[in-house]
């Protein structure tokens, strides 16, 4: 310590001898501070400057303000710069000592909830399963060299290990190098478990070394757990064991007193080290080798390339939960380059599935390309393939998203091989480059398309009279399903009902006799022998003992078949045998033992109503109900009718044609009938006989976007399918043209054309760049025929557009230069006059000396003092030789006056996989007049 103390009075001296040469001695000084301040230590030795990129999890006092989140409206905010990074993680717990108190007892244990159930589950959870994304096999790197080559994938939990540490880095504040200098010793000794490499030779290993309470980290000149300090951070040892540099995380105590119990992110103690440690996780996987890095370049891995901040940098304070084993933890969210935010997983694809498709049936398959929080990837433009669990399934060739999808777009597809029962057939689309970018559906593919069984019967019977009873299998749009499989099986409410053996339905109906033998209110039902009692028909008849005297009911109709829109009248007319018409009493009328219409009946014992029935064929009863004891109830016998879909016609029209290749039209048909706006059935769109979309219609029109469409014309038809009441029809041919596109642009133009100033003066004018046909792409600005002694800026000096944001606009400065005005020349101890006051102007910048003299290490000083006696040599020879007159004051230096066009030159470079800009260099003009 004396010499050091010698050194900064020698330095005190040296200084005041030397005040009339600052100006040259503080240039040359903080070129000697500069290197004195940035030259690697040993390990061990003094405290490493913190460089770049932010590695911390920045403390954050409570009830500060949330941060903005990410700012991706730029593009992707971390760049590969062709650093390693980590495949498959390996987590080694490490308490560092005993310390003055005990650790948080899920730190020093492994009994779940601990850090080590948390690391065993997230290190193979799907956050890991996004940072996948962060692979650098074939990735390109920033300055176009070889990257790593290797693939991000699950990790493991290595174990949970205490050291002893030595008493010179275990003090109550322990610094970075300290730590380093601990760790290499400790994994030489063997008591932390060696690093693992992967197959490229890169360091699997990370230790996480936990702090007991009371210990202070000092990390450059940050400190942990104080306002603008720090929650943790990771780093790599400048020093190697093995061969290897070490990649470890640092994590302060975060118990109360401590500020990090409160100020690091978690609701509890654990929340707070689970929240810190899956940000430093992340980070170590997707850039190992921060420490050793003193710029943003390699051996940086995954950064930003503005600040060098970390996937887990862009998150910070923003959180989630995730469970695993029973237990749930708290987590930071980490950055998705590929989803543009801050997520917990990888992207999926929203594929709506759940409902029941018939074999073979077409139906679409709508695909949206969403967030791991379920937002629309608005911008992807990846390729995604089909596969299903049906091997018969049609399936659609892998297609690439364009722009002009927006992250969504509709596909055609049928399933042929039936589940079955209970069980389903499903549909994946995958990423072809990102395999963990799947989402799936389910679908039911029943062996039939039946979706009720119906039973039409009279209302009234006779006990022992047979009575004809129908059952029909019908799909879900009421349509009788002629190619039913199936087998039905008869039950009754009468135990001694005439037996009925188990039927098919031959064309999907069948009509049979049955005769009730007990009295009263009796029911039937049909079941499905194969659908395990889910598929079901039910009726009912009241049946009474034969009377003295029966009424008889006979059912008419004026119409018979009809068409579906069509008013229908149906009379039941009651009569007897033993008098006159009963003139009292109602009559129900059924169809498909479902009733329609009730009536009283009239003088003459008739009632008549009117209806319009559904499509399709029909078994009609009239029930009377009877009037009194002397008027027994009666039923009809069934009346077949049909009624006939009505007619429809279909038109298809577009919202251009031509239309430009890759933008998105809508196809739109318009279906009309003569009576209703059709309804029910689908809309099958075809590009000659390839299918486009199969859309149900809404309101009698069916629509969708596509952009698949290829160049040149295209026969567009739309076949509507039909339903019960309206009929199947197909459009005439629509010829939707597809043309080039128009070429992409963009424009440049100035707020104004000119500027009139004086010397010394700056002006400025915003230049505003628009997109122009879908432009996306990034435009670079420089200025060339300036006027003398003038410069210009732009800020920024790169802007960016796109279809999405048209405009963007950077600022130019031009700055010209005017009379320098000159200071008096101090007076030299010696008599000199020689110093310029211009130089002397530039004295503060001496300031830097000063800050020498409190270098902490004798290697500086040492430096600091050969710079300032070379520097004392350098002045004295130039100051101090030779006599003379004063030399006369240079020239005063100013921007000519008059008048210069200036040329302001725009570079455009479209983003990855778009075309290039028509006109990539244009050229604003611009006057400037200086007077």
């Amino acid at each position: 310590m004396q010499s050091v103390r010698g050194s900064e009075r020698f330095l005190a001296k040296l200084l005041l001898h030397s005040i009339p040469f600052l100006p040259a001695i503080g240039i040359l000084a903080v070129a000697c501070g500069a290197y004195a301040q940035t030259s690697p230590g040993t390990a061990g030795t003094g405290e490493h400057p913190s460089p770049q990129p932010v590695r911390i999890v920045p403390f954050r006092e409570p009830g500060a303000a949330p941060s903005a989140g990410p700012q991706t409206a730029a593009g992707p905010s971390v760049t590969y710069f062709g650093g390693p990074i980590v495949s498959n993680i390996h987590i080694v717990e490490v308490l560092y000592g005993t310390g003055t108190g005990p650790y948080l007892a899920n730190i020093s244990s492994t009994t779940p909830p601990s850090v080590a159930s948390f690391s065993t589950a997230i290190a193979a959870s799907p956050l890991f399963d996004m940072l996948n994304e962060y692979s650098t096999a074939g990735v390109a790197t920033a300055d176009g060299k070889p990257g790593s080559n290797q693939t991000v994938g699950h990790g493991v939990f290595d174990g949970l290990f205490t050291i002893n540490p030595s008493a010179v880095n275990d003090g109550s504040t322990i610094t970075d190098d300290q730590i380093q200098a601990e760790l290499l010793a400790q994994v030489a000794a063997n008591n932390l478990p060696a690093p693992v490499s992967d197959a490229q030779g890169n360091s699997n290993t990370v230790y996480v070394l936990f702090f007991p309470p009371g210990k202070t980290i000092r990390l450059g000149t940050l400190t942990s757990c104080v306002p603008r300090g720090f929650c943790g951070y990771h780093s790599t040892t400048f020093g190697q064991t093995g061969g290897k540099n070490l990649l470890y995380s640092v994590l302060p105590d975060m118990q109360p007193p401590s500020g990090c119990s409160s100020g690091c992110g978690g609701i509890g103690q654990l929340d707070s080290v689970t929240n810190v440690l899956t940000h430093e996780l992340a980070e170590t996987v997707t850039d190992p080798d921060t420490g050793l890095a003193a710029t943003i370049a390699r051996p940086l891995a995954w950064v930003q390339a503005t600040d060098g901040q970390e996937v887990g940098d862009l998150c910070n304070t923003e959180q989630a939960s995730f469970s695993s084993n029973g237990q749930t933890y708290t987590i930071q969210k980490i950055f998705s380059n590929f989803q543009g935010d801050c997520e917990v997983g990888p992207p999926t694809f929203g594929i709506a599935g759940g409902q029941n498709v018939f074999p073979g049936q077409q139906f679409d398959l709508p695909v949206t390309a969403q967030t791991n929080s379920l937002g629309t990837i608005a911008n992807y433009t990846g390729t995604v393939h089909f596969s299903s669990t049906d091997p018969a399934a049609s399936l659609p060739a892998d297609y690439t998203f364009t722009a002009a999808d927006a992250g969504f777009h509709t596909f055609v597809v049928s399933l042929s091989t039936p589940n079955a029962p209970g069980g389903f057939q499903t549909i994946t689309a995958t990423d072809k480059a990102l395999p963990l970018f799947t989402g799936s559906a389910n679908y039911t593919v029943p062996k039939s398309p039946v979706a009720s069984i119906t039973i039409a019967e009279p209302g009234n019977a006779v006990q022992g009279v047979a009575i004809p009873v129908t059952v029909a299998a019908r799909d879900s749009s009421n349509n009788i399903v002629t190619s039913y499989p199936g087998t039905i099986h008869f039950t009754s409410s009468d135990l001694a009902i005439s037996p009925l053996a188990d039927s098919t339905l031959p064309n999907g109906t069948k009509t049979f006799s049955v005769t009730f033998n007990t009295t009263g209110g009796q029911t039937l039902v049909a079941t499905d022998t194969a659908s395990q009692g889910m598929l079901f028909g039910e009726s009912g008849s009241f049946v009474i003992t034969a009377p003295a005297s029966p009424t008889v009911t006979a059912l008419s109709t004026t119409v018979n078949p009809s068409t579906f829109g069509q008013s229908v009248s149906y009379k039941a007319s009651v009569t007897q045998s033993s008098g006159g018409p009963p003139n009292i009493g109602m009559v129900t009328f059924t169809s498909d033992g479902q009733p329609f219409s009730s009536m009283n009946v009239d003088a003459n014992g008739n009632a008549q109503t009117t209806a319009t029935l559904g499509g399709g064929p029909h078994v009609i009863f009239a029930d009377y109900t009877g009037g009194s004891p002397t008027h027994p109830p009666s039923s009809s016998l069934p009346m077949s009718v049909q009624v006939n879909a009505a007619p429809t016609t279909v038109t298809v029209n577009s919202t251009g044609s031509p239309s430009a290749l890759g933008s998105k039209i809508f196809l739109n048909a318009t279906l009309t009938a003569a009576a209703f706006t059709p309804d029910g059935g689908m809309v099958t769109f075809t590009d000659g006989s390839t299918p486009l979309a199969v859309i149900s219609p809404l309101n009698g029109v069916a629509s969708f976007g596509d952009t698949s469409l290829t160049l040149g014309p295209h026969t567009i038809t739309a076949s509507y399918s039909g339903s019960t009441n309206f009929g199947a029809s197909t459009s005439a041919p629509f010829v939707q043209v597809v043309a080039a596109p128009a070429p992409a642009d963009y424009t440049v133009k100035a707020d104004k054309g000119s500027a009139t100033l004086l010397a010394g003066q700056s002006a400025s004018f915003v230049i505003t760049t628009t997109s122009i046909n879908g432009f996306d792409g990034s435009v670079n600005f420089a200025c060339n025929n300036l006027p003398q002694l003038t410069t210009c800026t732009f800020t920024p000096p790169t802007t960016s557009v796109s279809p999405s944001g048209t405009t963007a606009t950077t600022t130019l400065t031009v700055k010209t230069t005017g009379t320098n005005a000159l200071l008096l020349t101090p007076q030299h101890p010696l008599g000199h006059t020689e110093v310029y006051a211009r130089a002397w102007s530039l004295s503060p910048i001496a300031i830097g000396v000063l800050l020498l003299a409190g270098a902490r290490r004798k290697k500086r000083v040492h430096v600091i003092l050969g710079c300032l006696m070379t520097l004392l040599l350098v002045t004295a020879l130039t100051s101090c030789g030779g006599g003379g007159s004063t030399p006369p004051p240079p020239p005063p230096v100013r921007t000519p006056a008059g008048t210069t066009t200036m040329v302001v030159t725009a570079s455009g470079t479209a983003s990855s996989g778009n075309s290039q800009p028509a006109n990539p260099n244009q050229t604003l003009n611009i006057s400037i007049t200086v007077q």
